[in-house]
């Protein structure tokens, strides 16, 4: 009879109301322990074992992937379970395993302990590029800010980090959408002081000048920014008429937001600063925008004439004062030279009635040939000598006497 028949007997025989007592109950019960744990271990090797390397029939060699595998797991299994190679308890061998830590695995956790340990040390580090702030919050709670360059703060929960750009200059878009039409484009209409509607469209140029107050007192400080610059805008456009907002009005309309909101701004105390509020495109509704550009041509028919009269006065005063100047000029030296002729006059009056009151006949011949030569000196003459002029018959050729002084027929002289 067969082992396996001899423990079926004895199998039997133990079911029986008898026990037996003989020399081979102790046997038969080992022999009964070897089979079902060599039964258990072959089911256990017929289940896949996912990290075990697998063979591919394909090929006739190993596969140097699936030999590194296992070269890694032998060594993970060496230092965790003292060298054996295998758990404990799988019946192969290996580190012992009775009631406390496996052999060797003391110094696998301490190695694993360490390096989480500098890795959750490391996760303090952090770099700070230039135009940039580092904030560093100790559970939530500002404590202090980090200049430019490698920085470190206690790893996380202690303190945790925010690395804000201050230096760079940041816009927002506010006013008419892209879409014509609709509830988007009446939401852009903006009501002038003139009551008439226009459609806008700006941009906010805005820096960080305090990064605490920033980060820390509005929720959304980009949304804030924006609310509050369209507000402003629309007060600043309601208080002004919509041919100068539609015309040469928007750089005043700009400065005049930016001072509104860099105000309320500092109220808030967003710590912001304003840079510019530019005011891109100010348009009529759709609906008469026909007639807004018949305006339009009209303003520049106007700005044309208005540059040409600039262009004539610009030419023509300085003219006028230069005419001006010049009859001034003359005028002061006609005065002059009257006044120097009356002065030299009267002296020489003066002198000549000095001389006449010593010396009368003298100054009465002299009197005499003055205005005789005044006189002879306007007229035409003609001068005849008293020996030629017996033989001449006399003729007064009156037409010619009339004619201009200098015909070459006529001679000017003094009388004898």
């Amino acid at each position: 009879m067969s082992l396996d028949g001899d423990g079926d007997d004895m199998d039997r025989k133990d079911n029986s109301p008898k026990e037996s007592k003989g020399p081979w109950s102790n046997a038969n019960k080992d022999r009964r322990s070897a089979e079902g744990a060599r039964d258990a271990q072959a089911k256990k090797d017929a289940t896949p074992n996912p990290w075990s390397r697998r063979e591919n029939p394909s090929s006739s060699g190993g596969n140097s992937i699936d030999d590194l595998v296992d070269a890694l797991q032998d060594r993970v299994k060496n230092l965790m379970f003292g060298g054996g190679g295998n758990p404990p308890g799988n019946g192969k061998g290996g580190g012992s395993f009775k009631g406390g830590v496996p052999k060797g695995s003391w110094k696998f956790v301490s190695l694993l302990a360490g390096g989480a340990a500098v890795l959750w040390l490391g996760t303090g580090l952090y770099r700070v590029q230039e135009g940039e702030v580092g904030v560093v919050l100790r559970f939530g709670e500002m404590v202090r800010t980090s200049l430019p360059g490698l920085q470190y703060h206690l790893p996380a929960p202690f303190e945790t980090v925010i690395v804000q750009k201050v230096a760079a200059l940041n816009t927002i878009d506010g006013g008419m959408k892209a879409e014509k039409g609709g509830d988007s484009a009446e939401a852009t209409l903006i009501l002038t002081g003139d009551e008439n509607m226009v459609h806008t469209n700006y941009t906010v140029l805005w820096k960080i000048k305090d990064v605490s107050e920033y980060l820390f007192t509005a929720r959304d400080p980009d949304e804030t920014i924006r609310v509050a610059a369209e507000s402003v805008v629309r007060e600043v456009i309601g208080q002004t008429k919509a041919r100068l907002a539609l015309t040469e009005g928007r750089g005043q309309i700009g400065a005049r937001a930016k001072e509104i909101l860099q105000k309320l701004l500092d109220q808030y105390k967003m710590g912001i600063k304003i840079e510019n509020i530019q005011l891109q495109n100010v348009a009529p509704p759709h609906q008469v925008v026909d007639a807004f550009n018949d305006l339009q041509a009209s303003l520049v028919n106007a700005d044309e004439f208005r540059n040409k009269a600039k262009a004539y006065q610009s030419q023509i005063i300085p003219q006028a004062e230069g005419q001006a100047a010049q009859i001034a000029n003359e005028a002061m030296a006609y005065s002059q030279r009257k006044i120097a002729e009356a002065e030299g006059e009267a002296i020489r009056f003066t002198q000549v009635l000095n001389a006449f009151e010593a010396h009368p006949g003298i100054t009465m011949k002299q009197y005499w040939l003055t205005t005789m030569q005044a006189i002879l000196s306007k007229t035409t003459k003609i001068i005849v000598d008293e020996k030629v002029g017996k033989g001449i018959l006399p003729y007064l050729p009156l037409n010619e006497l009339k004619g201009p002084a200098s015909d070459p027929t006529v001679k000017k002289g003094a009388s004898k």
